[in-house]
Parts: C-alpha cells; structure tokens; sequence
C-alpha cells in the first residue's frame, strides 16, 4: 500500500494500480478536486480505475461510480477497501448511454443504461457534479441524464473525445438546453458547465 497526499487530499493506493490512477493529474487537480467539498454528491460517469472517484471520496463526497469494465471493478474494489471509503461509493459495473439497451464498446458488448433510469428510485436528495468520460458516448449519455440535470443542476465536467466524432457543440447545446448552462472548454480535451441561478 502506497500513502500519498495528491490534490491536497490524503489517499491510499496500491502500487499495481497507482500509475492508473493518476494519469490525469493536471485536468483532476485543475476542473476536479479544487470544486468537490465534504457533503457532495457526485456522478463519475466511465469511472475507470477510479483515481476521479477516488479524490472525490477522499474529499468527503458521496460518489455513484458507473463502469462496464471488469478490470475497473477489481481496480475500484481494492481501491476503495485500502481507504475505507465503501460506505461513500456505490459502483455499478454498468455502461451508460441514452436508455436501457447495450453498448458496444472495446470490441465487447456491455449492459448499460441511462443515468435518469438508474437514479430514479434512489431518492436523491442533491447531485452536486457529474464526470462524464465515456470514450465517445458522450452525448447519449446526457441525453440519458436530462431529468436528473434539470432537477439538480450539477456541474457537469465532459471529457471530449473528438477524435471519435464527437462534436462540441452539439455538447454545449445540449448541456444549455437543460438549464441556465455555461460551457467553458479546457486542455482543448474537456467541457466544464455550469448552472446559474
């Protein structure tokens, strides 16, 4: 086991994993971990091996923690038992887009479905961001999200994966269409909206 401060926040990682973990480092510590307080609620939408999450919990948040992938659940799952943070994150090892179906995604077919479906009985009482890094899947998962954005009106950060032909316009409209929105880019690499009242 590997202590560690990153980002202000004390964490615990595991050696195997830590690399993973971190490879993002400027965009978490720059859009992430700066804006989540103690007493968040969060949605990290394409979690991965957690690190997102993992500063998130470490801040004190509540996290719903959304993957397909098998490997991300071992990675989470060991992740979150080193720094006893279980009873704060719920992982579902789902994929998320538009509605209930499936999604084809690294030459496998994964369940998914939609981030309103999934919340709707969970009797949220706040949703205060959502991370949203779905490998091009970016707009259907919004799109899955409207009533759960207009209710709560979190701060949405997108990760932008352009390069798979997705547009960003027709993220920011999408996100303006859900409220009082601004969209600011960053890194040429994300999208951070957010609501004012």
């Amino acid at each position: 086991m590997i202590s560690k401060t990153v980002f202000g926040v004390q964490v615990n990682s595991l050696e195997k994993w830590d690399r993973l973990l971190w490879n993002e480092e400027i965009q978490v510590n720059a859009l992430w971990a700066p804006k989540i307080a103690p007493g968040d609620v969060v949605i990290d939408a394409g979690c991965g091996p957690g690190g997102w999450t993992l500063v998130a919990l470490a801040k004190g948040a509540t996290v719903y923690a959304f993957d397909p992938k098998p490997y991300c659940a071992q990675i989470i799952s060991e992740v979150l038992a080193v720094n006893d943070f279980k009873d704060r994150c719920t992982f579902v090892q789902i994929g998320l887009k538009d509605k209930a179906g499936q999604i084809f995604f690294e030459k496998q077919w994964y369940p998914a479905i939609s981030i309103d479906e999934y919340m709707a009985d969970k009797n949220l009482q706040r949703l205060d961001h959502i991370f949203i890094d779905v490998e091009g899947f970016d707009l259907e998962v919004i799109q899955g999200a409207r009533e759960t954005i207009r209710q709560f009106h979190p701060r949405v950060v997108v990760e932008v994966h352009h390069h798979l032909g997705v547009s960003w316009d027709a993220l920011e409209a999408e996100l303006k269409s859900l409220g009082n929105y601004t969209c600011e880019r960053h890194f040429d690499l994300m999208i951070e909206a957010t609501y004012s009242k």
